[in-house]
């Protein structure tokens, strides 16, 4: 019996210290662009709003664009749409 309850404390600890550490100060954002090949939506986490929605505009503009020139041109458009979540 000793050893069950050891064995859930430390699972319940080990627990708590991943969702504590993948937690911390992270936002996550989505956004969508419009681009001529449609349109396409990422996801991105960063240490605040900014960072997260430069990282999914980023990923988003990557996999809609098929050149560089189209990947730059998409980065300046103002998204079609921004959520974030602390």
């Amino acid at each position: 019996m000793r050893v069950l309850w050891s064995a859930l404390g430390i699972a319940a600890f080990v627990g708590l210290l991943v969702l504590a550490t993948l937690r911390t100060g992270q936002v996550e954002c989505e956004v969508c662009v419009v681009t001529n090949a449609g349109s396409h939506c990422a996801r991105a986490a960063g240490k605040d709003r900014e960072e997260a929605t430069i990282g999914a505009l980023r990923t988003a503009c990557g996999t809609a664009a098929g050149a560089m020139d189209d990947e730059l041109a998409c980065t300046k458009k103002a998204p079609q749409r921004i959520s974030c979540e602390p």
